[in-house]
């Protein structure tokens, strides 16, 4: 038997403008992977949304595929001040395939960076999610 409720969202009325600003400075682009499908690349911020330090600028946004950023959200895989990726090698199962493809094989590369300097991830909000 279905049953239905009802519920208030709080909705970020920004992310939409997020969104499109990290992927054009992207270049419509994952930053560790690359991969270019467009309705798969999300906007993720660097510094959560709900802190205090977390504007809704490109400076604080990677471009991320939906598999990288649940990995990025979840400590799977983290970005280096320096802008080298780091696996977390304990999800990643010897005898998983896929995992080591799609997550493993980036470990110690460099994501993919907007063209501007003034566009690139901010190294300080890097290293404050880095630690977290």
């Amino acid at each position: 038997q279905k049953a239905y409720g009802e519920t208030t969202v709080q909705t970020r009325l920004h992310q939409a403008y997020f969104r499109r600003d990290v992927l054009l400075v992207h270049r419509n682009r994952c930053c560790v992977c690359e991969l270019r499908v467009r309705p798969l690349l999300q906007g993720a911020h660097i510094v959560p949304d709900s802190d205090a330090m977390g504007v809704p600028s490109v400076q604080n946004g990677l471009s991320l595929c939906s598999l990288h950023h649940g990995a990025y959200d979840r400590g799977i895989i983290r970005i280096k001040p320096d802008y080298t990726i780091r696996v977390e090698e304990e999800w990643v199962s010897s005898d998983d395939s896929f995992a080591q493809y799609a997550l493993s094989a980036f470990e110690g590369r460099s994501i993919l960076l907007p063209t501007e300097l003034a566009h690139r991830p901010n190294p300080e909000f890097l290293s404050w999610r880095y630690v977290r």
